[in-house]
């Protein structure tokens, strides 16, 4: 029976992790390379039979959610909509920065929430009807799971920045089964939801009501371990949990589930002596058993079916019953029923990342402790549990989302207990008493915040602590992670430590960009209305602006260049230059400049001049890397013009190739270049994002390039670039990519071969693809 699991389950996996996009020929390809080879070693008819039906399931269930997607056509407008709320929204404030003093305000209110479209205007774009999308809404009005809505709303097909490394947002929908994403701009109430069917609204919003008007501290942790819904908990205290590690205090984990089966099975046990017929018909075991998996199914329901969740009820249900009947079940045995289980409900899941970090801890401490069945005590099995997942978990993060808390051991070992076993407990006990002993409740509360007073002060000490920025893992080293990581948990003698280490840590290693000397690199990082460009040669790397930092504090610094970063190479920028003071060029830096090691900073405006190692760049500094040419040719000294005219303008160049970067300047430089530079080049970054106030038709000529990139979003709203613009380039015999439509864009000068588009050229079968005829402008 477990051999029939794990091929069912790795059939499953072999679909929805690959990259390749979904066909018969991959299917035949998987049937050709895995069941004839086993049908030839004599493996059982049973296993293979599981393997196809993992593999069919897996295909099918993406295959459907991809054709499910709202068509690209759709955001071109707001769109009149009918939509049914169909799940509790989350409602936050943003905080943004005062504009005087630098302070930290409370900014507007912003709901999110998924919503099926009943009704849509959609005679300019079918496919609309029966779409479920992740809608926002500023300054919501009172919105409940259930309302159906008319509202005016822009829906956009799933599309996110396609870069190198970084958060894969397309395939968070994916495996969310959510087929869009939109914004309301207004809404009218059509009816609202039938509180008598949805109790479990109704009890969560008393819990929330409750917390706030007691004003409690800590309100949003607590809302969050009761019921699964984290909308109570600020930016600032989510971004603190996940820098330490500790994040999954803050949401309903297997751990937790584990600690309400205990509690009710004891609770059941109780129970059951007090009522003699009970213990007659059902006995005492199976009468706790059944308690402790009805309560717990209605805990997970109540806290919106989280993957950890149902994971661990599922292994609960499996061992609870199996002693109820007498029966024995191994723990690989239970974890495959979970495993697949899971798979079954939903084969999407294994593109969240929950799903690897919840399997992989389990099954590392499986692995561990099933040899070690006869270890006492309980601080050493907490230790030892931390051992487990320090060799487990950073390799693992790692590969997901290339950051790794190292403090991350350390903060649980302290603030686990204390949260699991005594905050967990009693909150449970407060939110119960808030129904029939409110008094109750008011007292218990008491503690709770005291001991999470304490708990927030090492989480907000651990946050403060370095991350690890790590390079993308490669099939290779992850092989290698996997056979060191089994070993290592094994407890090897010292002769296999000293080889099972530097395998295990392999996957620090940096990537070889490979890159000959004498040539260079460009990349053209996809950061919508903004700018980052990385220039790599043989061993040096320059960073040209560091992409937009919005008021609502999304930082695509972070997001998106720092992954980028390391995700293409060493973690060491020799120099960043910043082109000129506008925050979609230099809004990223705080975020590179705490992830990277930085040389040099090169700026053109005073505004900025309290960063450290500036210099300023100014016409006619030149270097020279590896046999490649680095050079200024704007500003001059003494030039005097607006913040987009003083960008500083680079030319990079060998002994075959040129390109040039100018950052937002207007006509007015460009008049000055065409009468001082040689401007013939083979790449151009187009000034100013392609507008209209540059790339006038002397420009386009005299620069004359073979290839033109344009960083601006898919959908500008300055309605960049311009169709003249582009129409200008297209004449003279250039191709234009904008990174907004084609994702990150990578020229090599060694290569007479056209740019590599990332959304294109190195995409999964998830990645949202425009027809052909509209991936130009």
């Amino acid at each position: 029976m477990q051999s029939v699991l794990l091929a069912f389950s790795l059939g499953v996996l072999a679909f929805t992790c690959a990259h390749v996009t979904p066909s018969l020929t991959a299917f035949l390809l998987f049937l050709a390379g895995a069941c004839v080879p086993a049908l030839l070693l004599g493996v059982r008819v049973s296993l293979i039979i599981a393997l196809l039906a993992g593999y069919g399931l897996g295909t099918y269930s993406n295959v459907s959610a991809l054709a499910e997607r709202v068509p690209v056509c759709s955001d071109r407008e707001y769109r009149s909509l009918r939509v049914q709320i169909t799940e509790v929204p989350s409602v936050q404030s943003e905080v943004q920065p005062e504009a005087q003093s630098g302070a930290a305000v409370r900014g507007r209110q912003r709901a999110r929430f998924a919503a099926r479209i009943l009704e849509a205007a959609d005679s300019d774009c079918h496919g609309l009807r029966d779409r479920t999308v992740r809608l926002s809404w500023y300054e919501p009005p009172d919105l409940r799971r259930g309302d159906i809505w008319q509202v005016s709303a822009r829906i956009r097909p799933p599309w996110s920045y396609q870069n190198p490394g970084g958060f894969d947002f397309e395939r968070w929908l994916l495996a969310k089964g959510l087929n869009g994403t939109g914004y309301v701009r207004e809404g009218s109430l059509i009816s609202r939801a039938d509180a008598a069917l949805a109790p479990g609204w109704q009890l969560q919003q008393r819990l929330r009501q409750w917390l706030l008007a007691r004003q409690t501290r800590h309100a949003g942790i607590v809302f969050a371990l009761l019921t699964g819904d984290g909308s109570l908990i600020q930016a600032p205290v989510w971004q603190a949990f996940r820098s330490s590690g500790t994040i999954h205090l803050v949401v309903v984990s297997g751990l937790h589930v584990g600690i309400v089966v205990g509690g009710a099975f004891l609770f059941g046990r109780i129970l059951a002596r007090l009522f003699p017929m009970v213990l007659v018909w059902l006995g005492a075991g199976r009468f706790a058993t059944v308690f402790a998996l009805v309560f717990t199914a209605g805990y997970v329901a109540f806290t919106g079916y989280g993957l950890p969740a149902v994971r661990a009820w599922i292994m609960a249900s499996v061992m609870l019953s199996a002693v109820a009947l007498g029966r024995r079940f191994s723990l690989a045995a239970m974890f495959l029923i979970a495993l697949s289980g899971i798979l079954i409900s939903d084969p999407l899941a294994v593109h969240q990342q929950g799903f690897w970090l919840s399997f992989t801890a389990v099954a590392g401490l499986l692995w561990f402790f099933q040899a070690r069945a006869n270890h006492r005590g309980h601080g050493r099995t907490l230790l030892l549990t931390q051992w487990v997942l320090l060799i487990v978990m950073p390799p693992l993060l790692a590969t997901l989302s290339g950051i790794v808390p190292v403090i991350s051991p350390v903060a649980n070992l302290l603030v686990v207990p204390v949260v699991s076993l005594v905050v967990l407990p009693l909150s449970f006990l407060a939110g119960g008493a808030v129904f029939a002993f409110p008094a109750l409740a008011d007292v218990v509360i008491v503690p709770i915040e005291f001991l999470l007073d304490a708990v927030k002060f090492i989480i907000d000490i651990c946050a403060q602590m370095p991350q690890l920025h790590v390079p993308p893992i490669s099939a290779v080293t992850l092989l290698f992670l996997v056979i060191s990581c089994a070993g290592l948990l094994s407890m090897p003698d010292g002769r296999r430590l000293i080889v099972l280490l530097p395998a295990w840590l392999s996957w620090l290693a940096a990537v070889d960009a490979g890159i000959p000397p004498g040539e260079f690199q460009v990349t053209a990082l996809d950061v919508g209305q903004g700018s980052a460009i990385i220039v790599d040669t043989s061993r040096h790397r320059l960073l040209f602006d560091t992409a937009p930092k919005y008021p609502g504090g999304f930082d695509l610094g972070a997001v998106a260049v720092v992954p980028a970063i390391l995700a293409t190479g060493t973690r060491v920028l020799d120099r960043v230059v910043l082109s000129h003071d506008d925050s979609d060029h230099t809004g990223g830096f705080a975020a590179v400049e705490g992830a990277v090691k930085i040389g040099s900073v090169w700026i053109s405006q005073a505004a900025a001049a309290d960063l450290p190692n500036v210099r300023r760049c100014r016409a006619g500094t030149r270097w020279r890397w590896d046999d490649v040419d680095f050079a200024f040719v704007h500003p001059p000294s003494g030039f005097e013009g607006s913040d987009n005219e003083h960008s500083c303008v680079l030319r990079i160049g060998n002994h075959r190739r040129r390109v040039l970067l100018p950052g937002d300047i207007g006509r007015k430089t460009e008049r000055r270049l065409l009468q001082e530079q040689e401007l013939a080049v083979d790449l151009l970054l187009a000034p100013h994002h392609g507008s209209g106030t540059s790339s006038s038709p002397r420009w386009v000529q005299a620069s004359n390039p073979q290839f033109v990139f344009v960083s601006a979003p898919r959908r500008s709203q300055y309605g960049h670039p311009q169709p003249a613009v582009v129409e200008r380039y297209v004449k003279r015999g250039a191709q234009v990519f904008v990174t907004g439509l084609h994702g990150a864009l990578r020229w090599r000068s060694w290569l007479d071969e056209p740019p590599l588009r990332w959304r294109y050229d190195r995409a999964a079968y998830w990645t949202n693809q425009l027809p052909a005829q509209a991936q130009t402008r």
